[in-house]
């Protein structure tokens, strides 16, 4: 599959540096170095009956190795160059070349991200960070801005939210809003918080939080005491109360797993070809409103 003499110095300088000292210009250097990087990703192939004799080349399913924390969160292994992939496996098998865009199109359906060379630097890096900068949504302020209860709202992104909301014990309330002007939408959150309590003491973790279900959604905050927080609260309830909420659901990524690595294991899971399990460095992006 993989006949290229992959090499990434770029990518590997910017995960050795990061591992030196975490610094934002640390980030920044392997986000760059990821956007022009090919990666060795390993694979298992399978051959696919054909339908009919003769009907040309036969067709194979591809399957992607994913790796998996202790904790269950699985992720897509990334490798710089063939030595690399060596320090995992002695006699690697089956590899593809893989772009940061095709890394997007897996983590679009499964996945909590990449791990950079895991016998290696081992650097975990999100998706929230493969993924590309969503375009902020601007409004023309001097026309009415439609704002509305989203409807039927999925699941996910509610346990999601008032999980987030509940970890902030500053928030004693938020109402999830859709802004709309033309064909532009996009999402408003509202925070009623604890006095003396600023925006941006909350800001960060909690977008943080939402981020693997908001995707590349656009986000504005506010607060309910602004001229926008009082439009978007005057009609329907709040999808986080302070003593209301006793959800639990956690979907939020933490830090990395201290314990020892563990044994590898081989499992067959949802159409993913292995499963291994590790500990890994995290690399946590920075999130920024919409």
């Amino acid at each position: 599959m993989a006949q290229e003499n992959i090499r990434n110095p770029e990518l590997v300088l910017a995960l050795n540096v990061f591992k030196a000292e975490d610094t934002p210009a640390a980030r920044r250097a392997i986000a760059t170095a990821l956007g022009t990087a090919k990666l060795l990703a390993p694979v298992v192939l399978e051959q696919l009956p054909q339908e009919q004799p003769g009907a040309g080349a036969p067709q194979a399913k591809v399957k992607y190795t994913m790796f998996a924390k202790p904790d269950g969160t699985k992720l897509f292994p990334a490798f710089t160059d063939m030595d690399e992939m060596k320090k995992w496996q002695a006699e690697p098998g089956q590899t593809v070349v893989m772009r940061l865009q095709d890394y997007v199109q897996l983590l679009m359906r499964e996945g909590a991200g990449l791990v950079i060379n895991p016998q290696g630097q081992n650097v975990f890096v999100p998706k929230q960070m493969v993924f590309p900068a969503p375009k902020p949504v601007v409004f023309d302020k001097s026309r009415p801005i439609g704002i509305a209860d989203p409807t039927d709202l999925p699941e996910k992104i509610r346990d999601c939210v008032q999980n987030a909301l509940s970890a902030q014990p500053q928030i004693k309330e938020g109402w999830l809003r859709i802004m709309q002007q033309d064909q532009k939408r996009a999402w408003l959150m509202v925070l009623a918080l604890d006095e003396g309590v600023e925006l941006k003491q909350v800001m960060e973790p909690l977008l943080k939080a939402m981020a693997p279900v908001m995707g590349q959604s656009s986000i504005t905050l506010t607060l309910r005491t602004s001229d926008l927080g009082k439009q978007a609260t005057a009609q329907g309830l709040p999808i986080y109360l302070l003593l209301a909420n006793t959800q639990s659901i956690a979907c939020a990524f933490g830090l990395a797993s201290a314990a020892p690595r563990s044994p590898y294991r081989h499992l067959e899971l949802c159409g993913i070809a292995l499963i291994f399990l590790f500990p890994a460095t995290f690399l946590l992006p920075r999130v920024y409103t919409g």
